[in-house]
């Protein structure tokens, strides 16, 4: 039996294209999913920001490590510019009734059965991550789990699996979208207060957004850079938009662990 939040969606989607789709969640998820919600739409918001931005070349790193394709690219950066809108232009629908995507909320036990190896432990740091995959699965965003190999191998979920799946099928596997939206929320803190769901996003200007510190993955230039990257290692940075660890963007802090460790912990729990 393991314990935890387990959601149910119901996708209505009688919405027109020519407005952005609401949500509604039942008072059984209770407030902390509430403030889950928010974060899952604040980041996708942000990722959305970050792929914009034609000066960001860190998060330009981030894509190709995730999805393994280069900004050169048109066609496959569309795919994730539509996701992450599609995601980012969700409002929150006091109504029932009205909106286009329910949840439903039961904090039972659960007994692990069948296909128990999606079971893997995860902090209550960042619920937002959980919760944007399966905003993914929205049929007009258009991102499902896909498998490893063949149709017929298991479904791609964690970090390492994820960004092994070529271009094609990386970016339609809801767990890219999920880490692509939490290296987005790592700069979150330097970004200004993002606008909430519910309100009108303010128009981008795509040459504007400059990141000056945070949370990245390693620089080529770096000690074993390849093996850390693939593990999903982090560092924190005076100045992530650098490629390389010049004076003054040394590594102020080395966060010793992967995105998702064996025992479900969170690098970012115990960042200073």
């Amino acid at each position: 039996m393991r314990p935890g939040l387990v959601f149910f969606v119901e996708f209505v989607e009688f919405a027109s294209t020519v407005r952005s789709l609401g949500f509604w969640a039942d008072k059984s998820c209770g407030s902390a999913f509430d403030d889950g919600l928010v974060e899952a739409v604040t980041i996708a918001r942000n990722a959305n920001i970050r792929l914009t931005s034609e000066t960001d070349t860190d998060f330009e790193r981030v894509i190709e490590r995730i999805f393994s394709f280069q900004r050169t690219d048109a066609a496959s950066l569309k795919k994730l510019k539509d996701v992450t809108t599609c995601i980012g232009d969700l409002t929150s629908e006091p109504s029932r009734k009205k909106a286009d995507i329910r949840f439903y909320c039961d904090n039972d036990l659960v007994k692990a059965e069948n296909n128990a190896g999606r079971w893997e432990p995860r902090p209550n740091g960042l619920k937002g991550f959980v919760i944007l995959h399966e905003l993914t699965h929205i049929p007009s965003c258009k991102a499902l789990d896909q498998p490893i190999g063949n149709n017929k191998g298991p479904l791609a979920y964690g970090w390492e699996k994820s960004i092994a799946l070529p271009t094609e099928k990386a970016i339609l596997n809801s767990d890219n979208y999920a880490f692509l939206g939490t290296f987005a929320w790592l700069a979150s803190p330097i970004m200004g207060k993002p606008t909430l769901p519910g309100e009108v996003p303010p128009p981008v200007d795509p040459n504007a957004f400059k990141v000056k510190g945070g949370y990245s993955l390693p620089r080529p230039s770096q000690t074993d850079y390849e093996i850390q990257a693939e593990k999903g290692t982090l560092y924190h940075y005076k100045d992530i938009t650098k490629r390389a660890l010049l004076d003054g963007v040394k590594a102020a802090r080395f966060v010793g662990c992967a995105i998702w460790d064996s025992t479900g912990k969170h690098c970012l729990e115990s960042r200073a």
